[in-house]
């Protein structure tokens, strides 16, 4: 307490180093670890901009333990060091992905794909004045928001950032930790941060006092950050919740958020026999699209995402336990087949994705018609 409030004490603000730092300090280990960075001869800029948001320790640690065990880096292992590296000096604060997977693993959702690659086009060109600050990704459980923003990430070639648990139990640490996942991000260049069930992880302007006023606090830390212009193509805000009308409405508001999605569960027996198909193909379970005539009508309506992979895996379950063809495993799992969130609160959650959407071109007319 005397340090903290004496008045001769003043706070500096010491930035972790950006890619030109981390290029010298590269220059100047590369004499005593040339084998660890035999594969980047004369491409050291390509290391240093893969391991923004590491510090100079980390990085030096990382060469010397490479030189020592005489193996070259490449582009594979950089990528799972430079995780770890992050990971470990934001102490645990943060999960740092690199997304594997593209919008082409999407199946369907073909409008949306096409408003996402133009952003990421745009981003690519360095238009970054016509980019959204932030996606809301919302819909039903089970309709895949986690996973499209995983592609999303992946399609733009840039890491997705999850928030851990930054909230603590002592005064002033759930703060104190939200600042340094800030610090990071702002390290990092180009990322995309990915806060899943938003409506309960950015907390309240009105919390009440039963945390002591945290959420609030957290509340204007997040929405001051949401808004800062300055990351406007540098950090990309992705929310994903079923339950968007919980959200703080200033949250949502263009310059946070511009752009808001709205998934949706399948409409017709054709679509739904499409994701199902896909998932079991996944699964290495003969089934085609020729096959369509024998399962039209036993395929669910309003099929999800998650429903169809369960019921991906229970067909290759039943496959290998009741000794049946593909066909038929599938065909006794569809006609047993049990929608696991009820009708009702899938609709009340449709209805609200709808609400929220940015574009009428983003609301099938199915949709539309069925709300109606």
């Amino acid at each position: 307490p005397l340090v903290a409030e004496s008045s001769r004490v003043c706070a500096l603000d010491v930035p972790l180093p950006d890619k030109g730092a981390i290029l010298a300090a590269l220059e100047y280990l590369q004499a005593d670890c040339g084998s660890a960075l035999a594969n980047y001869q004369g491409k050291l800029e390509q290391v240093a901009e893969r391991l923004v948001g590491a510090t100079l320790m980390s990085v030096e640690q990382l060469l010397r333990r490479s030189s020592h065990d005489r193996q070259a880096l490449d582009d594979k292992s950089l990528a799972k060091l430079k995780k770890q590296l992050v990971e470990r000096d934001c102490k645990g604060l943060i999960d740092f992905v690199e997304p594997d997977r593209s919008l082409e693993d999407i199946v369907g959702l073909e409008g949306v794909k096409k408003w996402l690659r133009q952003d990421i086009s745009l981003w690519n060109q360095g238009e970054l004045e016509a980019m959204p600050m932030g996606y809301l990704v919302c819909g039903p459980v089970g309709t895949g928001k986690t996973y499209l923003a995983e592609c999303l990430a992946g399609e733009a070639g840039v890491p997705v950032v999850t928030m851990r648990n930054f909230r603590d139990k002592w005064v002033g640490s759930t703060e104190a930790n939200l600042e340094k996942i800030f610090t990071l991000l702002h390290a990092l260049g180009r990322c995309i941060v990915f806060v899943d069930e938003a409506d309960q992880a950015l907390g309240k302007r009105d919390s009440g006092s039963g945390d002591s006023g945290v959420s609030s606090r957290v509340y204007s830390m997040m929405a001051k950050e949401m808004s800062n212009t300055r990351n406007r193509g540098k950090i990309m805000w992705v929310l994903a919740s079923s339950r968007p009308d919980l959200i703080e409405v200033d949250l949502k508001r263009p310059g946070r958020i511009d752009v808001k999605i709205p998934l949706f569960p399948s409409l017709s027996s054709q679509e739904g026999f499409s994701l199902i198909l896909a998932l079991c193909q996944r699964k290495g379970l003969e089934i085609s699209e020729s096959d369509f005539s024998e399962f039209e009508g036993v395929i669910p309506l309003l099929l999800t995402p998650g429903a169809a992979e369960t019921l991906a895996v229970k067909t290759y379950r039943v496959k290998m336990t009741e000794n049946l063809t593909d066909k038929q495993a599938l065909m006794a799992c569809l006609r047993e087949y049990r929608p696991p969130v009820a009708l009702e609160t899938l609709r009340f959650q449709m209805r609200i994705a709808a609400d929220e959407a940015t574009d009428a071109s983003l609301i099938p007319r199915e949709v539309e018609e069925m709300l109606e």
